[in-house]
């Protein structure tokens, strides 16, 4: 019995020798194992809050597009409208210039006077037609009507000279 003693402590140094470090091993393997645990977690982490950023700074220039195309939409419908506005301008400015100088050009007609000879008919149908046409076109700009001092002397006009016919 007394030999089996001695063999007990140095079986127990043995067997501790051999397992002391696999024991060892076996808490830096886990060590190690939380750690990469940890450390997956943590760039799983860091990858959602770069979508989650990459997302948002998507939205935001969506968002800052969308109001920049509003702007230029307005903007463009504002050019438009003043570009209208000239241009309807212009267009009154050249009808006052065509009414003033045709206004000017009756007072100026030779048909204004005393009545050609009777000699001279061609010119009094082209007198007629020149005065037609004027009044067809200070009616179509849509400044005189019908009742309008302007159109009735050239109506009168157009009467009396073929009256004279």
């Amino acid at each position: 019995m007394w030999r089996s003693l001695p063999k007990l402590p140095l079986q127990t140094d043995i067997i501790n020798s051999v397992t002391g470090p696999q024991v060892e091993l076996e808490r830096k393997l886990e060590s190690l194992v939380k750690s990469k645990q940890h450390y997956k977690d943590q760039w799983v982490k860091v990858l959602r809050e770069l979508a989650a950023v990459r997302q948002k700074e998507q939205s935001s220039t969506r968002e800052r597009l969308r109001r920049q195309q509003q702007e230029l939409e307005v903007m463009r419908a504002s050019y438009f409208q003043q570009e209208e506005h000239n241009g309807i301008r212009r267009q009154l400015e050249e009808v006052k210039t065509e009414t003033h100088r045709l206004q000017q050009q009756l007072k100026h007609t030779p048909g204004s006077g005393p009545p050609p000879p009777a000699n001279e008919p061609s010119t009094q149908d082209s007198d007629v037609a020149r005065w037609m046409e004027e009044r067809d076109i200070l009616l179509q700009t849509g400044v005189y009507t019908t009742t309008d001092p302007t159109i009735q002397r050239l109506d009168l006009k157009i009467r009396s000279a073929k009256t004279a016919t």
